[in-house]
């Protein structure tokens, strides 16, 4: 494989890895997106997701 094939193939998996994590980032509306690195490369992206109740339309109305 020549170099140049290799940094487009480097390119193309970073673009990828760019792509993941915005998936995990869209609709997010409350949480939070974690990347985690090892040895410089992503390994792992984790998505943390919390659903915010409303106080004031779960109270009873007397």
């Amino acid at each position: 494989m020549s170099t140049q094939q290799r940094v487009i193939q480097s390119q193309e998996h970073n673009q990828d890895i760019a792509h993941k994590i915005l998936l995990a980032i869209k609709d997010l509306r409350f949480g939070s997106v974690e990347v985690v690195i090892h040895d410089s490369k992503v390994v792992q992206i984790e998505r943390k997701e919390k659903i915010r109740i409303d106080t004031d339309s779960s109270r009873t109305i007397k």
